[in-house]
């Protein structure tokens, strides 16, 4: 059973917060009267100095969010969670790197082809619900195999050929697989009591979860 929680904020009332932040907080659609700028300026290196980051909202109002997120969508767990909440992935392929230390454990990979760019591109790594979001394209594999031609229909002249490059772009026949939210949760030992009974009912939660499913329901 998940340990690591705060008092709660129960009757904090949100309005003392911009409908933006709240909006990025609780994955809800851009609000009519939200700032365009004000997710830029929360993600600025002077607003984390200044203690008016994304992430210290989401830490102040995290708990009246996630009892009110869990209520409606157990087994699951918002943008925010998955990005400053999630455990710490200490990969050590990463030892040395200016990012280790911050990135969060993505969900486990159960199979299916395709390659996220971090792994063959130099690309840092980067997750969305513990998901990869950059992926190997057909265009990179191309190129970096040597074939790829240009709109003459002339292979482009490289230094690489066919065999350099391992990574495979996504395969629509056989998509990437990954365990679900409800299962990295219960893996990880972090869903509360009342998603545990509601697992009782729905073990489907817990069925794997192939990247074309997940990106349909963005």
């Amino acid at each position: 059973m998940a340990t690591n929680r705060t008092k709660r904020t129960r009757g904090r009332r949100k309005s003392s917060v911009s409908p933006t932040v709240w909006a990025l907080m609780n994955d809800q659609p851009f609000p009519p009267d939200g700032n365009k700028f004000e997710r830029l300026i929360l993600e600025s290196s002077a607003a984390r100095t200044q203690g008016q980051s994304l992430q210290d909202y989401w830490l102040k109002y995290r708990d009246k969010i996630l009892e009110e997120w869990i209520s409606k969508k157990p087994g699951t767990r918002p943008s925010c969670w998955w990005r400053f909440d999630a455990p710490q992935w200490n990969n050590p392929e990463y030892e040395g790197y200016h990012f280790q230390g911050t990135l969060k454990e993505p969900r486990r990979r159960l199979g299916g082809t395709g390659t996220p760019a971090y792994e063959c591109l130099g690309y840092m790594p980067d997750f969305s619900f513990g998901i990869p979001e950059t992926w190997v394209t057909n265009s990179d594999e191309e190129y970096y195999n040597g074939r790829a031609t240009g709109d003459d229909g002339e292979l482009i002249e490289t230094k690489y050929k066919d065999g350099d490059f391992d990574g495979k772009a996504i395969d629509s026949e056989d998509p990437p697989v990954f365990e679900s939210q409800a299962g990295y949760l219960k893996r990880h030992d972090l869903l509360f009591p009342a998603e545990f009974r509601w697992l009782e009912k729905h073990p489907e939660a817990l069925d794997p979860e192939t990247l074309t499913d997940l990106r349909e329901l963005e």
